[in-house]
């Protein structure tokens, strides 16, 4: 393997001088988007980013946003007040332009008006982020949490096994102490430390369902100027905490500003739920400091909400099937699951083919070198194919079969529009293309400095580099 660095810049040059003319750039997907919100606090954001700097990403790309909110109106602030405001906001932007960010790009956000920490939270998502759906996980940070440097090893497995919930609203990285119905911090789930379902949501550390969260913003927009007020959610006939809360607040003469309140009463509507981590000694991926903000007192005084989990053990490997649901007094919901939701990968009516000649894929002959890798990837590819409604087409020499496959000996490629399928997908490496079928480009030798190969146009590598121009995708490891 080529370091790191020679590594990407060889993939740079490729990229941008041997391919052949015509191939377009692809953008790909990040793993994983931070959306970080913030507005005055610049030691609280330094502080986040540096933890997040400090997090293993398990060479994943992942971006990072820093949504910027803009100074308030002067209201009855006086001219100190409001002198101050700036400064401390553009402390904020200058610890955002200053910050390296080496896993992604790093983008800043400045909002042209005030929006508030409501208006932050349900105006982050953007359109790419509903383009890249359930291919990218998103967290939402406010800028006084601080993230333990295994957050994105828990997470990303643990959203891939639950993502396909109807019943789930999102994953918090917190530990969850608040219990609903009474308004005590003493919340415990006795389940051996496995991650569980809460009717509530948590804001510190939160990565939204991307389904959910789209709903439940569309949902909020058009309530939200009816006047309509979620202040109206019960248990068992008495009003639960975050009702209490509001209505508090109202009788105060306070705007309430709680767009969790909003979110509970949208979850139970749809029997929702937030799933959490529940490791020992209340430790989490994700802790608050409560600094002073905007609804906010700072009630925990200079020390973090909980304590993070520096460690990986077994306790962060726990993924149950059918998580506990947890009511809002903490105890176990006993009504029937959800069916989850089903796959939307449909391959029906579609043949791959792998073309194994070039492989020198033969009977008897697969017990070394790359034709013994490819005996051992390509029953994966039939399993994951004929899983979703496909039919797999092995090329290769009579007498090699590949069980769940069409064994067919068809060495000539442009016997390829005559295979079965109305879609037929091509993975080989010397192909011309051809509009009968979707070629995807095999290039797992493509590093010319470990082959020590010729690549010059004219040379028995070069067709592997030109055939590029034909692929509608790309196939390398």
């Amino acid at each position: 393997l080529l370091p790191q660095q020679d590594t990407k810049e060889f993939l740079q040059q490729t990229a941008e001088g041997m391919l052949a003319p015509g191939i377009q750039k692809i953008t790909h997907h990040p793993a994983l988007v931070i959306k970080v919100l913030t507005f005055n606090r610049g030691k609280s954001l330094s502080r986040l980013l540096s933890s997040l700097a400090s997090a293993n990403f398990d060479s994943d790309h992942v971006d990072l946003e820093l949504w910027v909110d803009a100074q308030r109106d002067a209201g009855d602030k006086t001219m100190n007040e409001q002198e101050r405001e700036h400064f401390l906001r553009e402390e904020v932007l200058r610890v955002s332009r200053s910050f390296e960010w080496d896993f992604g790009e790093k983008t800043i956000i400045e909002r042209p008006k005030n929006y508030g920490l409501v208006g932050q939270w349900l105006n982050c998502w953007t359109e790419a982020d509903t383009k890249r759906g359930l291919r990218t996980s998103v967290v939402i940070l406010e800028d006084d949490m601080q993230m333990s440097p295994l957050f994105w090893l828990w997470l990303k497995p643990i959203t891939q096994a639950y993502r396909r919930r109807q019943d789930l609203f999102g994953i918090s990285l917190q530990n969850q102490h608040l219990v609903a119905s009474t308004g005590a911090a003493n919340l415990k789930v006795d389940n051996g430390h496995q991650p569980f379902l809460y009717k509530v949501p948590g804001s510190w550390g939160f990565a939204p369902h991307p389904l959910a969260w789209e709903e439940f913003v569309a949902w909020y927009r058009r309530l939200s100027i009816t006047g309509y007020e979620p202040s109206d959610l019960q248990f068992k006939g008495r009003d639960v905490i975050t009702s209490t809360w509001w209505k508090q607040m109202r009788g105060q003469g306070q705007d309430p500003r709680m767009w969790t309140a909003w979110a509970m009463r949208f979850m139970e509507d749809r029997g929702l739920y937030c799933l959490y981590s529940n490791l020992p000694q209340n430790k989490a991926f994700c802790s608050s400091w409560n600094e002073p903000g905007e609804h906010d007192p700072g009630e925990f005084k200079g020390r973090m909400s909980t304590p993070l989990q520096m460690e990986w053990d077994t306790v962060c490997e726990a993924a149950p099937a059918s998580p506990w649901r947890i009511d809002f007094d903490g105890s176990r919901v006993s009504t029937p699951e959800l069916p989850l939701r089903p796959r939307k990968c449909d391959l029906a009516g579609t043949n791959v083919i792998f073309d194994g000649y070039i492989y020198h894929l033969q009977h008897g002959k697969t017990e070394g070198g790359v034709a013994k890798m490819w005996w051992n990837i390509v029953p994966h590819m039939i399993s994951a194919v004929t899983n979703h409604s496909g039919t797999f087409t092995a090329c290769a020499y009579a007498g090699l079969m590949f069980e769940g496959a069409s064994n067919v000996d068809c060495r000539a490629l442009q016997a390829v529009p005559a295979l079965p399928g109305s879609k037929k997908v091509l993975f080989s490496s010397y192909y011309q293309g051809t509009p009968d079928a979707c070629f995807v480009h095999m290039v797992y030798d493509h590093i010319p400095e470990r082959t020590g190969m010729d690549v010059s146009p004219g040379t028995e590598y070069w067709p592997r580099i030109d055939n590029l121009r034909h692929a509608g995708g790309v196939f390398a490891f």
